[in-house]
């Protein structure tokens, strides 16, 4: 895999589009050492998309865990996610979990 850092990326965008998307190479962008970004072909993209490649219930169960490791109870929303339950913010608070109030609310 090409690893690229951000100002040759900024300099040389172009050929390194081109180099995804015909070339099929995969490229790490970086700065400071540090991973920022992946550019992958588009039919890798498609790829994830489709086959899901964390479902959104490992992703809430591995954010709920590194939560719980750091001392914090994770959000019911992501509590929720994390069981399998469905949880939509939208249809109003604590809506999934119960009538009662919010036990990660800083005011209460």
């Amino acid at each position: 895999m090409a690893r690229v850092n951000s100002v040759d990326l900024r300099n040389h965008l172009s050929e390194i589009l081109n180099r995804a998307r015909f070339g099929r190479e995969r490229i790490v962008v970086a700065r400071r050492g540090r991973i920022l970004a992946a550019i992958v072909p588009p039919e890798d993209l498609e790829f994830l998309v489709n086959n899901h490649a964390l479902d959104l219930r490992q992703l809430a169960a591995r954010a709920a865990g590194d939560l719980r490791s750091l001392g914090f109870l994770p959000p019911p929303g992501l509590f929720a996610l994390e069981i399998g339950m469905d949880w939509h913010p939208e249809s109003g608070r604590g809506s999934s979990l119960g009538d009662g109030p919010d036990p990660c609310d800083p005011l209460l």
